[in-house]
């Protein structure tokens, strides 16, 4: 059995509804989905619906809330292909993703799924450009993240993500270059989802160096870079407890009041979060851990206390489960720094809720965690 199609295809003037008849034309491909078409009798349009036939590992099917007609999506990879041919100029390169959203007419975080992992094949396929410039790799592993993210969804990511597991592997092609760089570790916090356990634990080991140097010994990396390192190892919800907790405190013990940044508080919440989006609950840190970084937080005076109070309350979030929720004499010490002052109970408001009952992740609120905008029709959660 399948589930029913229920989506907008575009035909004709934007914003008119019609009518057109039809054929269905289907083939089953070696990949194991069912590609399905829908063919315009009236003119030369046609639609690619596609069935996933295989288990995903996330708790509902994923539906299209919109197909783009089959040229639309012919014209878009022929400017990928172009952006990235040794002809083209860094100019087209960086102008792509608007390039496409024009095109499209959809801003590229309404992209749906199947466009963009159509986009991702055509960009796997076109690895070796990595090595022509740094400009060439950097617009790559750019948009490859946005079209892969959040590494899982379609039934066909895992074979995916294997191949892009082998560029993990390989590593970048221009390390010296600051923005390769950004967007190497962008790319893997966009896609840790898709990451096996066991993937997740290497490049955790690969950090080591970097993230916990020895005495006398200590890895000399830009501090935006090192922020993106954290945001990337956050993401990474298969790490073990006892990890997470090293990866913790070595964070916690980063972030100054004169130089603490937005990213380092949500890395912070992704870490020790108390509801993981996609990761088994043995993989939350206990929640004494958890209390202990709180009173840290609660203790340093912030010149802005937004960031941080967003953190605090996923490190104490209610989940209804006594082995992860905090005690309720820490909870009532959080809503108490929440609520003291007038100004900071106002903009810490819409996190209260959370300590106080146990309120289900809804899409946006993922989107948020996740760190940006998920495909539309993705739920990460599991229930």
């Amino acid at each position: 059995p399948l589930p029913p199609i229920q989506t907008i295809i575009q035909y004709g003037k934007k914003g008119v509804q019609t009518r057109i008849p039809i054929h269905i034309a289907a083939s089953y491909t070696e990949m194991g989905a069912l590609a399905l078409w829908c063919r315009s009798l009236v003119s030369t349009h046609r639609w690619h619906l596609q069935f996933q036939l295989r288990t995903v590992s996330v708790p509902a099917p994923v539906a299209d809330q919109e197909v783009f007609e089959s040229s639309v999506v012919d014209d878009v990879r022929g400017l990928v292909l172009e952006a990235f041919s040794d002809e083209a100029s860094d100019t087209l390169r960086i102008s792509l993703a608007k390039d496409i959203s024009k095109r499209v007419e959809r801003p590229k975080e309404q992209w749906p799924l199947t466009f963009i992992r159509r986009m991702a094949d055509d960009l796997i396929e076109l690895e070796t450009v990595r090595a022509g410039s740094a400009m060439s790799e950097s617009r790559w592993l750019n948009l490859l993240g946005f079209c892969m993210r959040p590494g899982v969804a379609d039934a066909l990511d895992p074979i995916r993500m294997k191949k892009i597991w082998q560029i993990y592997i390989q590593g970048m092609c221009h390390p010296n270059h600051p923005q390769v760089q950004s967007e190497w570790w962008i790319l893997w916090r966009r896609v840790a989802g898709g990451l096996k356990p066991g993937q997740q634990r290497q490049f955790f080991q690969d950090l080591t160096p970097v993230l916990f140097p020895g005495k006398g010994i200590r890895k000399k990396v830009a501090p935006q870079q090192r922020l993106e390192i954290w945001m990337a190892v956050a993401n990474m919800e298969h790490l073990l407890a006892k990890d997470k907790i090293k990866c913790g405190r070595i964070l916690l013990s980063e972030i100054k009041p004169k130089k603490s940044r937005p990213q380092h508080f949500w890395a912070l919440s992704r870490i020790g979060a108390r509801e993981l989006l996609y990761g088994s609950v043995d993989r939350v840190i206990p929640a004494k851990e958890a209390a202990a970084w709180i009173e840290t937080l609660l203790s340093i005076n912030w010149r802005d206390p937004r960031p941080m109070g967003a953190a605090v309350a996923q490190l104490a979030r209610k989940t209804g489960d006594r082995a992860r929720d905090l005690d309720h004499a820490h909870l009532e010490r959080v809503v108490a720094w929440m609520t003291q002052d007038p100004h900071r109970k106002q903009l810490l408001k819409p996190h209260l809720s959370y300590l106080k009952e146990v309120i289900p992740m809804a899409k946006q609120e993922e989107s948020n965690i996740f760190g940006e905008s998920l495909p539309a029709g993705i739920v990460l959660h599991k229930e």
